[in-house]
């Protein structure tokens, strides 16, 4: 949003106390406008911030921050739009660079210009009165009517009413009671260019009781910047960071990025401990092209000396590194201070742009990015959840003042390791229980080129305190906690949660952008049934999700054994046994998603949970209810069926375990169209199989009536054979001999039956 707040433009006409006029600007004391800035200076006059505002071309306002606590200089922040309402704050003021041509003729109105800065493809909203120049019209009884009327139309883009998206035409004249209007850029630039000018212009007419009436005639001219669209290829992550190190004094040093930046955010702590002087970075003018930063020690502890110390610059937003691992950029506006000396303390809750963007508590980096309050600050931490955490600002620990207001950039990724361009790789993890003593940090990896950058996580004391590191190796660096003594000489700490982050490598940081996956992978909760002494397979994917997928265990089961899926059973990979890893939960081999499930302990249910991913994105955390049926008692992990006896000498493989369910078993969704293995199908089989022998026997004692025991071993043989020839030797025989009863064919000598 832009707020012309041009009610200014009557000042000759009509006069306001709150409205003063500083050489060129024209300022409003108690108002602020945050975020939209173009640069920070220190100067010594609001009329010098006017100035430097009228110097800078995109500068469209200012916001003015008196000297404070004896300081000479006060802050000016020029920016180019304003980006949110107004808000009160009694030590800031707001000053308007607008362009006045002076007292017209009579009879003809008074003329004004003013710039917007937009970009291509988007809308803004245009104040052509400000809300205080419409309370003070309502105020004046003498007033009958204020009435915008649209005198020409931009030839780049359009202009619609504030409550419509119709664009409006010459001579309509302006619905919305505060005379607000929206521009509307085209998509694209022409002719590829980067910026493009355009304008319009309205006439209000104010009308007063004496029929006498004044006009005013806006031009309004709008600068617009093409935006460049991003190339959207999973291949192709786009430049988004830059790290390095660097030795720094109490001196500024003033650093230029590798690359340009649309909101960049800049991380540069802790300090080394080379000096050993209580001592921290400060980092000021953080802007597009660059920032400055130098050591900040307290006043009665100053002595000029080098420090170093890693840093990291990022595009604020929403990222997706390259191990999937998604990353979130910002900042936030706050004086919320923290102390030990602080009357009452507060604290900023920032939330991350959606709840379930991280299946775990990230690691949250914090740092200010700006020097409004030239006193020593640094931020602290607490209560990091998947959604959100909590920051504020801490003074040196002899202070009981709140801190002046400052942007805190902020950072946060899910501990993990791997790379972040092909020239730079990371590691981000936890150090618990570190204190005012050296603390050990191993990485996971030797590496050199090596930039280490730490947050606090917690807040389990109010002593002022930050981060120091020494000894920067290969594998491990050591960090402590150090308290900055300004009340006392007592230095010790309780334990901390430190969150570190350690970049390899020189070069740019490449990530892919989240807006380019607007289709984001979904794990559906599953509800299951599984059978005591029986193997479950269970499908993590559901059927309309695309191939490419794959599953994830993130969390195993409490009391059951999960297997990688495999048909042989015996070959399956165990990740857990009755409720304890085997190995670390991770990626599902089977391409369909399936796992395998055994029951264990007595219960009435198990849960485990995974999630899916492609290359890049992954989704949200799935949960597997597993609803336990049948025996509910302990039962050992099933075994391979034994060996069923046939007719040849050789066993056979062992049967594998059952597996339950059927092809669209509507009780168990996870199963579907999986292959059905009962144990009650072996047993029919095996049934089947008995009752052959017996009938076969059967026939052949019907059959082979006074045969030799010879004829009816042979025809029983042949029949478990299915062999044709020995029915028709039978028929034969059965032509040469008379048929005598079944008890005379059974009685056959067992002393002939054995010599044949």
């Amino acid at each position: 949003k832009s707020v012309i707040l041009l009610f200014l433009v009557l000042f000759s006409v009509y006069a306001d106390d709150d409205i003063i006029d500083h050489g060129r600007c024209f300022v409003e004391p108690g108002i602020e406008y945050m975020f939209n800035d173009i640069v920070e200076l220190k100067l010594q006059t609001i009329d010098d911030c006017c100035e430097a505002c009228w110097d800078v071309d995109e500068c469209l306002l200012f916001t003015w921050l008196p000297a404070d606590r004896g300081a000479v200089n006060g802050t000016c922040f020029l920016k180019h739009s304003v980006a949110d309402e107004a808000t009160q704050n009694s030590a800031a003021t707001t000053g308007w660079a607008y362009s006045y041509t002076g007292d017209q003729p009579e009879d003809e109105p008074y003329q004004f210009s003013f710039d917007i800065f937009t970009l291509s493809d988007s809308e803004i909203v245009v104040y052509l009165w400000g809300s205080d120049f419409a309370d003070y019209i309502n105020g004046d009884t003498s007033v009958v009517s204020v009435t915008t009327n649209i005198k020409s139309v931009p030839n780049f883009g359009h202009v619609t009413q504030y409550h419509s998206s119709v664009p409006v035409s010459e001579g309509d004249t302006v619905t919305d009671s505060l005379h607000r209007l929206i521009y509307v850029s085209p998509e694209s630039l022409p002719d590829d260019k980067s910026n493009v000018k355009t304008k319009f212009f309205v006439i209000t007419e104010v009308v007063y009781s004496d029929s006498s009436v004044d006009k005013i005639e806006i031009e309004v001219q709008v600068h617009i910047k093409q935006v460049n669209e991003i190339e959207c290829e999973e291949s192709k992550p786009i430049v988004m960071g830059e790290v390095g190190t660097l030795e720094i004094t109490q001196d500024v040093t003033n650093v230029e990025f590798k690359n340009e930046y649309e909101n960049p955010v800049v991380f540069a702590q802790p300090l080394s401990f080379d000096n050993g002087q209580i001592s921290l970075s400060r980092l000021m003018k953080v802007n597009r092209t660059g920032f400055q930063i130098s050591v900040h020690e307290l006043e009665e502890n100053w002595d000029l000396h080098s420090e170093v110390v890693g840093y990291v610059v990022v595009e604020a937003g929403s990222w997706y590194l390259s191990n999937g691992e998604r990353l979130e950029v910002g900042k936030v506006v706050t004086s919320a201070t923290v102390g030990r000396n602080v009357d009452q303390e507060s604290w900023t809750t920032v939330h991350f742009p959606a709840a379930d963007l991280f299946s775990q508590p990230p690691v949250v980096f914090s740092q200010v990015q700006t020097s409004n309050d030239v006193h020593w600050v640094s931020t602290r931490q607490k209560f990091t959840t998947v959604s959100n955490f909590m920051v504020a600002l801490e003074e040196e620990e002899k202070n009981s003042e709140v801190h002046g207001g400052e942007i805190i950039g902020w950072m946060a990724l899910e501990p993990g390791k791997g790379q972040w361009s092909n020239k730079v790789s990371f590691e981000a993890n936890f150090k618990e229980s570190v204190t005012d003593q050296w603390s050990t940090i191993n990485f996971s990896n030797s590496a050199d080129k090596m930039h280490f950058t730490a947050s606090m996580q917690s807040y389990n004391m109010r002593d002022s305190a930050h981060l120091r590191y020494r000894n920067l190796k290969s594998n491990s660096v050591q960090v402590k906690i150090e308290e900055d003594m300004s009340e006392d000489n007592e230095s010790t700490h309780e334990n901390e949660t430190v969150g570190w982050l350690l970049t390899v490598g020189n070069g740019n940081l490449e990530a892919y952008p989240d807006d380019c996956y607007d289709e984001k992978p979904t794990a559906f909760d599953l509800e299951v049934d599984a059978v005591f002494g029986e193997v479950t397979a269970i499908k993590l994917k559901d059927k309309g999700q695309k191939k490419t997928l794959k599953a994830e265990i993130t969390q195993l089961p409490s009391r059951g054994t999960l297997y990688q899926y495999e048909k042989d059973f015996e070959s399956a990979a165990a990740l857990s046994r009755n409720g304890v890893a085997i190995v670390q939960p991770g990626e599902v081999t089977d391409e369909k998603g399936r796992v395998l499930y055994v029951p264990g302990e007595a219960g009435s249910g198990d849960t485990f949970s995974f999630i899916l991913k492609n290359d890049i994105v992954k989704s949200n955390v799935g949960v597997v209810h597993v609803q336990l049926i049948g025996n509910s008692h302990p039962t050992p992990t099933p075994t391979p069926t034994p060996s069923t006896p046939t007719p040849t000498p050789t066993p056979t493989p062992s049967t594998p375990p059952s597996v339950p369910g059927t092809p669209g078993n509507p009780e168990n969704p996870g199963m579907e169209g999986e292959p059905a293995y009962y144990t009650p199908f072996v047993f029919a089989v095996i049934l089947v199989i008995v009752l052959a022998i017996v009938a076969g026997i059967l026939i052949g004692f019907i059959y082979k009536k006074n045969h030799t025991g010879y004829e009816i071993f042979a025809t029983l043989r042949n029949s478990l054979s299915g062999s044709n020839n020995v029915y028709e030797q039978a028929d034969s025989a059965r032509a040469d001999q008379s048929r005598t009863s079944l008890i005379d064919q059974l009685s056959v000598d067992s002393e002939d039956l054995d010599s044949d």
